[in-house]
């Protein structure tokens, strides 16, 4: 019978430090000795090692979100190279069983593949949504406020929420500025980056004030913004 198991052989043979009898396994390759007697004749004992072999499950490389945008409507997936693929859709009907998936449909789907190493077949699964994004499709800008500071408002036609900017780095959900008179490039996008427009606008305005005393300050009412 066995009387204990060990880290080492040095320990079995000594009986000393033996492992718990709840042993959990941290996922990595291990090798334990036992140390097993004959119930009758205790001094008669042997120690034998074997080998656990950490199989971890398949790593699924894909992403839990898709979007399909206009612009680019083909949406193929890849989620790495195993034995067996199961594609199956939010009905759990299965809608494809090869390495590449070409959605057709919006939806959530599960993938479940399998793999065999060192002997042991694993599995493991994944789920992940395919949605569609709408995108901005033409730019109209409305201006107020003709002096020194101006409002422009951008009013974009299309489907879906877009983000706005007036430099094209830094966007914004709401489609007011308050700025200075000059021209600009307005920028207007779908958050999930589909697809951006652009269009450039000129902001004019006028001084607020003059003083034509001959100082070289202010001596002049110009337009601002633009060169007329």
């Amino acid at each position: 019978m066995v009387h204990g198991y060990f880290d080492t052989e040095t320990d079995a043979e000594n009986d000393t430090n033996p492992l718990p009898k709840n042993l959990s396994l941290d996922g990595s390759d291990r090798t334990i000795f036992a140390r097993v007697f004959n119930s009758l004749i205790t001094e008669c004992y042997a120690v034998v090692g074997f080998d656990f072999i950490a199989v971890p499950p398949p790593n699924i490389t894909l992403e839990d979100r898709y979007v399909i945008c206009p612009d680019s409507p083909e949406l193929l997936l890849d989620p790495g190279d195993f034995d067996n693929y199961s594609w199956e859709n939010a009905m759990g009907n299965m809608v494809g069983s090869e390495r590449f998936f070409n959605v057709q449909d919006l939806g959530i789907y599960t993938l479940t593949v399998t793999e065999t190493k060192n002997g042991v077949t694993c599995s493991n699964s994944q789920q992940f949504e395919v949605f569609s994004s709408g995108a901005p499709e033409e730019i109209s800008v409305e201006l107020d406020g003709f002096s020194d500071g101006v409002n422009l408002r951008i009013i974009a036609s299309g489907v879906g929420n877009f983000e706005y900017s007036i430099d094209g780095f830094n966007y914004q959900a709401s489609n007011q500025f308050e700025l200075f008179p000059g021209t600009y490039t307005v920028y207007v996008r779908d958050p999930l980056g589909c697809r951006t427009i652009s269009k450039e606008v000129i902001a004019i305005g006028f001084q607020k004030f003059f003083s034509p005393n001959g100082d070289n300050i202010n001596d002049y009412w110009n337009i601002i913004g633009a060169e007329l």
